[in-house]
């Protein structure tokens, strides 16, 4: 707890600087669509059933105020999945991209970031510096 306060104490004369509209943050979350629940009405788990391990990786992003947020970025395994039926991601209302394991990997989140960014160069050019050192 101790480095968690010292690095909120780092950061707050710089995030100062900024308008709270202009501080942005992002959550990514793990969906495992076809896992039987592990917790319910019943006590007992499922016997004889395989748990399921595909997943599909969800990034909810929003700025600090709450007055602007991005469509949610899906990351899954198939590059057109069938659901899509022959429309583009955009046309539902999210961003879509693909992996091997439906991760979230340093390539898709900067490719994000620069999408979403790309008119403010300052921003993109702190983006790619906090990139570029692992943060």
């Amino acid at each position: 707890m101790d480095k968690v306060r010292a690095e909120r104490a780092r950061l707050a004369p710089i995030l100062a600087a900024y308008a709270p509209r202009d501080c942005w943050n992002c959550d990514e979350t793990g969906l495992f669509k076809d896992a039987p629940p592990d917790r319910g009405l019943c006590s007992v788990k499922m016997s004889g059933r395989k748990v399921s391990k595909d997943r599909i990786t969800l990034l909810f992003m929003c700025n600090e105020d709450g007055s602007e947020k991005d469509k949610i970025l899906f990351i899954g395994k198939a590059k057109n999945p069938r659901c899509f039926k022959q429309r583009s991601p955009a046309a539902y209302g999210f961003r879509y991209f693909h992996n091997k394991k439906a991760w979230m990997k340093g390539d898709i989140f900067e490719e994000y970031i620069c999408m979403l960014f790309a008119q403010l160069p300052v921003l993109l050019t702190f983006a790619h510096m906090k990139l570029a050192q692992g943060l």
